[in-house]
C-alpha cells in the first residue's frame, strides 16, 4: 500500500511525500509455506478489489511451469470474470474519485452496479472477495445454470447506467470539470519516463495495453479489443479511459457470451507434476500496475 503525505495551498498540491509499505501482507513468505493449489487464496488479497485478475496471473504463471493446456471453455469463462472483475474495480474508483471531487452521489450508483457484479460472482464461486475460483489447467466451477443469461440482462442495465447516470451527472457538472479538465496533466514522455501503466499511460496518449501487447488467454481472438486512449493527459482524461473500458468489458463479455461454440469445449487437462522452478505471467490490471505473479 501507497500513504500519500501532501501539503495544500487551497485546493493544489504544491508537496507530495511517498511513504511505502504499509499494510504489507508477507505474501512472498506465505507462498513459500503453501502448496500450488493453496496459494490461489493468497493471490486474492494483492489487489482485493479486482481479485480474479490476481488469480489469472497466478494461475498463469503455474501453468507455465508444468507446461499445462487449457482448455477453450475454461479460457472463456476466465476472460469473462477478469472483465467483470474489471468494472468492479474500475466502479470503485470512480465512486471514489467523484468523492475526492465533491460528488457524492455517484459513489451509490457505482456501488449499485458494483453489487450485481458481486452476486454474480458469489453465485459462481461461493465468495464475494477471496474467490478462490482459477485452478492450474481451468476454474473451480462451471458457469451456474441461467447464469450466462443473468449476465446478458445486467450488461444491457450497465451499459444504460453508464450513460444515463454516471455520464449525466459528472460530464454535465460544473465543478467537476472545473476540477478535472487540464488539472494534473502528464504528457506522454513524462509518463513513460516514470513509468506509468494502465489507465495512467493509456490517458496520457500512450497506446499500450497488455491484452494486446502482451496477448494472453483469448484476448488476441477477440474483435472488440480496441484499448482505450486519449491524448490529453490530464485528470479528466484518465476518467474518461476508465469509463470508457467499463463499456469496452461490456463489448468483450458480449462477445465471449456470443462465442457458444467455443463455450461447449469441457475438455480437462491432464494431471501434471509440477517441477520446481520459477516461471513468470502478466495479467493486465485494472489499477495502474500490471500484475506480474
Amino acid at each position: 500500500m501507497l500513504r500519500l503525505v501532501l501539503r495544500l495551498a487551497g485546493e493544489k498540491i504544491v508537496e507530495c511525500t511517498p511513504v511505502m509499505g504499509y499494510l504489507h501482507r508477507g505474501l512472498e513468505k506465505i507462498f513459500e509455506w503453501r502448496t500450488y493449489h493453496q496459494g490461489i487464496r493468497y493471490a486474492d488479497q494483492a489487489d482485493y478489489v479486482s481479485n480474479m485478475l490476481n488469480e489469472h496471473a497466478y494461475a498463469g504463471a503455474m501453468e507455465a511451469i508444468a507446461d499445462i493446456d487449457i482448455p477453450r471453455r475454461a479460457e472463456f469463462i476466465r476472460v469473462i470474470v477478469d472483465e467483470m472483475s474489471r468494472c468492479a474495480s474500475h466502479l470503485v474508483w470512480l465512486g471514489t474519485y467523484g468523492l475526492d471531487v465533491g460528488a457524492t452521489t455517484p459513489v451509490l450508483w457505482c456501488f449499485r452496479d458494483r453489487e450485481e457484479i458481486l452476486d454474480m460472482l458469489e453465485e459462481l464461486c461461493g465468495s464475494r472477495m477471496n474467490f478462490n475460483y482459477y485452478r492450474p489447467g481451468g476454474v473451480l466451477y462451471d458457469l451456474p445454470l441461467g447464469w450466462v443469461s443473468k449476465l446478458s440482462r445486467f450488461l444491457d442495465r450497465f451499459e444504460n447506467d453508464i450513460q444515463q447516470d454516471y455520464v449525466t451527472i459528472l460530464d454535465q457538472n460544473e465543478i467537476f470539470l472545473e476540477r478535472t479538465v487540464g488539472v494534473g496533466t502528464i504528457p506522454a514522455d513524462v509518463a513513460k519516463a516514470y513509468g506509468l501503466t494502465g489507465p495512467m499511460l493509456r490517458a496520457s496518449g500512450v497506446d499500450w495495453d497488455l491484452r494486446r501487447d502482451r496477448p494472453y488467454s483469448i484476448y488476441p481472438e477477440l474483435r472488440s479489443l480496441k484499448p482505450v486512449v486519449y491524448a490529453e493527459g490530464d485528470a479528466y482524461a484518465r476518467y474518461r479511459v476508465r469509463l470508457g473500458e467499463m463499456r469496452l468489458a461490456i463489448q468483450i463479455l458480449r462477445e465471449c457470451i456470443g462465442r457458444g461454440r467455443d463455450l461447449h469445449d469441457q475438455r480437462r487437462p491432464k494431471p501434471q507434476s509440477v517441477p520446481r522452478e520459477d516461471a513468470r505471467a502478466v495479467v493486465r490490471e485494472p489499477a495502474d500496475p500490471p500484475l506480474v505473479a
